[in-house]
C-alpha cells in the first residue's frame, strides 16, 4: 500500500492514546508510512488556569513535562518502521477544529486518526466533513487488529471508491475476503401498497441481490473474494453495524460523499450515523485533496466557531 504517507493522530493525554499511536503503527507498517505527527492541542487559555504563586508554573515548564509524557507513550507503543519519520507538536489554538485542519492542509496529510470518545463525536463529525484527506475513527477499547473488513455500498462510485481501497488493505494484510454489506427497506409508506409486505419484503431483497451482484459483477481482484450479504433494516447505520459484530468484523470502511464544490463537505447521514454508533473503527475515505479549495477559503475567513476539545482516484493506498 502506497497511499498513507503523511498521518496525522491527535492525542489527549489520557488513556485513549495507546491505542491510537498502535493503530498509527499498523497503518504505517502497511502503507510504509514517511511522516507520522502526534498533534497534542492547549486551548490558549489553559496557561491561564495554571497557579502562579503556590507553585513556579510557566509555560516552558508545562510544556516539557507534557511532552516528556506523550514522548514517552509514543515510545512504549511505536511499533511502525524505523524510517519512519516521527514528529511530536504541542500547539496552540483557538479551538482543535482549526487547529486540526490548519495542520492537515499545512502538510498535505494523507489520513487522520482519532479517538472517537476522546475528540468527542461532534467535533469528530465535523472534522470528517471538512477534512481534505481520509479519517479513521476509534471506538474506545478496540482491538488493534483486521482480519475481517466490510464495505457499506449503496451502489454508487462513492461505494466503489471505498472497495478499491479495502481491497488494497486486504492485499496488504494476505486476506482472501472482502465483506459487502446492502442494507434495503420496504419505505414507511409501503402500507398503502396494494401488495403485502411479505411479498414486498422478498421483491427488495430480490432486487438488491440481483444489483449487488451487477454493481460487482466487472470488479476482479486476483485473490480476493467479495462475500456480498444483503438484509432489511429501517436503519441502515444500524444494520451496517449489527453485521459487524456477527462476523466479528475489525474495520468498516466506507466512502464520504461528495463529488463536487458543493457537496464536498457533506456527510450522509448513514455515514454520519455509523461513526457515532459502530463499536469497531470506521474507515471515512476521501480522495486526497477533497474540498481543499473550500477549506483555505474556510481557514482565511477564520470561519471555525470555538469548540471545546474532548481527478480519478488511484487504487492502491
Amino acid at each position: 500500500m502506497k497511499r498513507h504517507k503523511k498521518i496525522i493522530i491527535p492525542l489527549n493525554a489520557d488513556s485513549n492514546d495507546p491505542s491510537l499511536v498502535s493503530w498509527a503503527s499498523l497503518i504505517s507498517n502497511l502503507s510504509d508510512v514517511e511522516e507520522v505527527h502526534f498533534l497534542h492541542y492547549i486551548p490558549k487559555e489553559d496557561w491561564k488556569l495554571m497557579p502562579s504563586s503556590a507553585e513556579p508554573w510557566s509555560e516552558e515548564r508545562v510544556d516539557s513535562e507534557l511532552k516528556e509524557k506523550l514522548n514517552d507513550t509514543v515510545t512504549a507503543h511505536w511499533t511502525g518502521p524505523a524510517s519512519t519519520e516521527i514528529n511530536l507538536h504541542i500547539l496552540e489554538d483557538k479551538n482543535i477544529l482549526h487547529l486540526m485542519l490548519t495542520t492537515i492542509a499545512d502538510i498535505e496529510a494523507d489520513l487522520v486518526i482519532l479517538n472517537r470518545e476522546s475528540m468527542g463525536i461532534n467535533l469528530a463529525t465535523r472534522l470528517i466533513r471538512k477534512s481534505t484527506c481520509s479519517v479513521l475513527m476509534l471506538p474506545e477499547s478496540c482491538d488493534v487488529a483486521i482480519s475481517k473488513i466490510i464495505v457499506p455500498t449503496d451502489f454508487s462510485l462513492h461505494s466503489l471508491y471505498a472497495t478499491e481501497i479495502a481491497t488494497a488493505f486486504a492485499k496488504a494484510l494476505d486476506l482472501k475476503t472482502l465483506y459487502s454489506y446492502h442494507s434495503f427497506n420496504i419505505g414507511e409508506r409501503s402500507h398503502k401498497a396494494m401488495i403485502p409486505e411479505s411479498e414486498l419484503l422478498k421483491m427488495s431483497k430480490n432486487y438488491a441481490t440481483e444489483e449487488h451482484e451487477r454493481f460487482y459483477a466487472d470488479y476482479h481482484e486476483p485473490g480476493i473474494k467479495i462475500d456480498k450479504h444483503n438484509a432489511f433494516s429501517h436503519k441502515a447505520s444500524y444494520g451496517v453495524s449489527n453485521y459487524a459484530e456477527s462476523i466479528m468484523a475489525d474495520l468498516i470502511i466506507l466512502s464520504c460523499r461528495g463529488s463536487n464544490s458543493i457537496s464536498e463537505w457533506l456527510l450522509g447521514t448513514i455515514p454520519e450515523n455509523l461513526l457515532k454508533e459502530s463499536k469497531v473503527p470506521v474507515m471515512a475515505v476521501k480522495t486526497k485533496g477533497t474540498g481543499a479549495n473550500l477549506l483555505r477559503t474556510f481557514l482565511k475567513s477564520d470561519g471555525v466557531p470555538s469548540t471545546e476539545p474532548s481527478a480519478h482516484p488511484e487504487t492502491k493506498p
